[in-house]
């Protein structure tokens, strides 16, 4: 039997984090969910999940764009794929220009479970 891919979710905002798990779940994949970033970053290095989605902004001293670049910048977790997930658009030059460089996707806030799917897909190669 093959093993599920997991998936990690960074994203503060509970009801989205609820959302996001429950749609990936019911479609086969295992989430490891994260509501604060420190505490995500310090996993993705022992766990490496088969792709992580972060949330670009946090209500706390740290913001997306950190997190981002800290796991771009790890060799143990720069190859992970990563679905950078905001309603801050558009965004700013400097992060388009980041995820542009670094080959993250991007997924608008508000989006459908259908473009969600269809990223994950892409990214999981499932």
């Amino acid at each position: 039997m093959a093993m599920r891919q997991r998936i990690a979710v960074i994203e503060d905002a509970r009801e989205i984090l609820t959302l996001i798990h429950d749609i990936l779940t019911d479609e086969g994949y295992e989430v490891m969910p994260f509501t604060s970033p420190v505490p995500a970053l310090e996993a993705m290095t022992r766990e490496r999940p088969d792709l992580i989605i972060l949330d670009c902004i946090f209500n706390q001293a740290y913001s997306g764009r950190w997190v981002l670049r800290m796991l771009k910048s790890n060799l143990e977790t720069a190859h992970i794929p990563i679905i950078l997930c905001t309603a801050a658009v558009p965004l700013p030059e400097d992060v388009a220009a980041y995820i542009a460089n670094h080959q993250v996707a991007f997924l608008p806030k508000p989006f459908s479970i259908d473009d969600l799917l269809g990223l994950v897909e892409q990214l999981t190669q499932r």
